[in-house]
């Protein structure tokens, strides 16, 4: 946010009173956002255990607020992350799930022509996409 400071003013404070705010309203948020992930990183992490100390859920927090000050840094730009992740999960939901559902469901070995020919069409479609979104990023 930016703009000219009030007359008689040397800085902007109601400006600079709105970003502290966006950035601690951010700083709080973001945990409470990632519940869920959270929570499945902790029973991944932790072998199923349910109760979790107040130490691992600080660590755990403080792994994700770095892991997104380290995006935020690396990726200045969101339309860059966005696109990113985007092309990732899109690629994953319209050509990787269907193949995998398609041969784990059904009722010939996954090396039967049909198993195979879906094998092979969709990880032509997996292979274009992915190599999209590494192209994106260069």
């Amino acid at each position: 946010m930016e703009r000219k400071p009030l007359l008689g003013m040397n800085y902007d404070y109601f400006i600079l009173g709105a970003v502290l705010g966006i950035c601690i309203i951010l700083v709080f948020s973001v945990p409470a956002n990632y519940f869920p992930f959270r929570k499945q990183v902790f029973l991944s992490c932790c072998c199923g255990k349910i109760d979790f100390t107040t130490m691992e859920n600080l660590l755990i927090t403080s792994i994700f607020m770095t892991a997104s000050c380290v995006v935020a840094i690396v990726f200045p730009s969101i339309l860059s992350v966005l696109s990113i992740i985007g092309g990732l999960c899109s690629v994953t939901m319209c050509f990787l799930i269907p193949m995998i559902a398609l041969v784990k469901t059904s009722s010939e070995k996954w090396y039967h022509w049909y198993n195979l020919l879906a094998i092979i069409c969709f990880s032509i479609l997996v292979v274009i996409g992915y190599t999209s979104v590494v192209i994106t990023i260069y």
